[in-house]
């Protein structure tokens, strides 16, 4: 009897020890929301050219132009169909509040959705036996320092992520239906989740044995069905076009060859910059986190979506190694960084938990000021420098071009967004798809040659392959250079010859 009762005391001692202080939950989520608070205010000097992509639809939309890039053409170069459309639904009534823009609604909405991912993420490793607490207050501020995250910043990531939580939530929660809906709206808001409700159907398929009910499929269908009809019918293609243009890139000698994705791998979802000590923990805990924590079913999850996730792009599109791609499983790899703080802390104290939870708080406002320090990089002009010098490149040719002139370049974002003389020509096939077949065969001077653009935006110098055909004979006999812009960065622009 006292052998049974020592253990059962041992046993509660350990479950409450899994349990944080009240006032270390209070103290965590305060310095989660700070750490957030301050990311968003920061990360809104992040404007990328391919943000600019989303915000030139929503642009057209909101003016009665449709959703296109250019006026009258339908190429669907726009991997979410469901984040542009909450941007144009959320920007439309406060259009004429001052301040207000399409790009401060897009980040705004980026940042709310990453907000719910944090949330999310701490909800489902606390779970419900409270194994991994310390690991729930933990992921937050692991999650908001990596560097790779502001890749995503403007785009639909983080919407992404957060749908993709809260399916997971649904689903774990037994509620099927709702985690249907979520799910429906994961392919809208980004078509390659697939592989995420894949590894939730297996799942399901393995506790039931069954497919889920007939209403589930109902709500699934009827949001999914309605919007991939609409896209096929306006656009012509349920794909969108990014995937052809992104698998052409991936054949060409630009970007390299071999492994285009995975060699990055090691790179971009690396803690190593901050966390030396942490990351050299992670190769050995991370085993001995999926031993201890088999049973976690949240957990099986995220590690099978995030191992399969870097599997497609890696060996089966094998796509270029543009940093956005590697948001997604940063999610993963944060998740498992939470854990193995948390095995860290248990294995160095051992027998003495009660010190415990002064650890994590020493480990917390580590990470906090890591995080603060992060968030600040994002207001050295560096950040803003490309957005700021497309944009008077465009503007200066609004000045200078006459109406219904085309612009071409391999950056389009930007230049789309605020030039208003004619459609952009896009020399990697994004919105211009007779561009794709001509990248992938490594001729990136097609467009200048066939489709003869009226101007033409270079970087200062060309960058190698894409531009560097700008010293042949051909193209000095074709163009003329009438205008450098320099401002922390140099552009080009040229203009054709015949064109008066």
């Amino acid at each position: 009897m006292n052998l049974k009762s020592n253990k059962q005391s041992s046993s509660n001692l350990s479950k409450n020890n899994n349990v944080p202080p009240r006032w270390l939950k209070l103290i965590a989520i305060l310095l989660s929301i700070l750490a957030w608070l301050f990311y968003s205010y920061c990360a809104y000097s992040v404007k990328s050219d391919d943000s600019y992509i989303y915000y030139n639809y929503v642009q057209n939309l909101i003016n009665g132009n449709g959703f296109v890039f250019n006026i009258g053409e339908r190429v669907n170069g726009s991997t979410s169909i469901l984040f542009p459309m909450l941007v144009a639904v959320v920007y439309f009534p406060l259009k004429l509040i001052p301040g207000v823009s399409i790009p401060f609604v897009g980040h705004s909405i980026g940042f709310i959705s990453l907000f719910f991912c944090l949330i999310l993420g701490s909800i489902l490793l606390e779970g419900r036996n409270k194994k991994l607490s310390y690991a729930a207050l933990f992921f937050p501020l692991i999650l908001l320092t990596h560097t790779t995250l502001c890749a995503a910043i403007g785009m639909e990531t983080y919407l992404t992520l957060a749908l993709m939580l809260a399916t997971l939530f649904f689903f774990l929660k037994e509620k099927i239906n709702i985690a249907a809906l979520f799910s429906a709206l994961c392919i809208l808001s980004r078509p390659d989740t697939i592989v995420f409700l894949g590894v939730l159907g297996v799942c399901y398929l393995i506790k039931y044995h069954s497919l889920p009910g007939k209403i589930s499929w109902c709500i699934f269908f009827g949001v999914l069905f309605p919007s991939l009809l609409a896209m096929y019918f306006y656009f012509g293609s349920i794909l969108p076009n990014t995937l052809s243009a992104k698998l052409a890139q991936s054949g060409s000698v630009h970007w390299g060859d071999g492994f285009l994705f995975l060699r990055k791998v090691p790179i971009k979802l690396s803690y190593f910059k901050t966390y030396k000590l942490l990351e050299f923990s992670i190769l050995a805990l991370t085993l001995i986190t999926i031993l201890r924590l088999y049973r976690e079913k949240f957990l099986l999850i995220i590690i099978s979506w995030g191992a399969l996730y870097i599997i497609a792009y890696g060996l089966v599109l094998n796509a270029p190694g543009y940093k956005w791609y590697y948001v997604p499983p940063l999610l993963t790899m944060s998740i498992l960084l939470a854990i193995t703080a948390q095995l860290s802390i248990n294995l160095i104290l051992k027998n003495i938990r009660k010190y415990q939870a002064l650890i994590s708080l020493i480990f917390l406002i580590f990470i906090f000021s890591h995080s603060l320090q992060r968030s600040t990089s994002f207001l050295k002009p560096k950040v803003y420098a490309k957005h700021n010098l497309y944009k008077s490149a465009a503007e200066w040719l609004n000045s200078y071009a006459p109406e219904n002139s085309s612009l071409a370049s391999n950056e389009i974002g930007v230049l789309g967004y605020y030039y208003k003389r004619g459609p952009i020509i896009d020399g990697l096939g994004l919105i211009t798809p007779s561009v794709i077949p001509h990248v992938a065969t490594n001729d990136y001077s097609w467009y200048v040659r066939e489709l003869k653009p009226n101007y033409l935006l270079f970087r200062k110098p060309p960058r190698k392959n894409l531009e560097n055909f700008t010293d042949q004979d051909w193209f000095k006999n074709r163009y003329k250079k009438i205008k450098t812009l320099v401002k922390n960065g140099a552009i080009n622009i040229y203009e054709f010859k015949s064109s008066t």
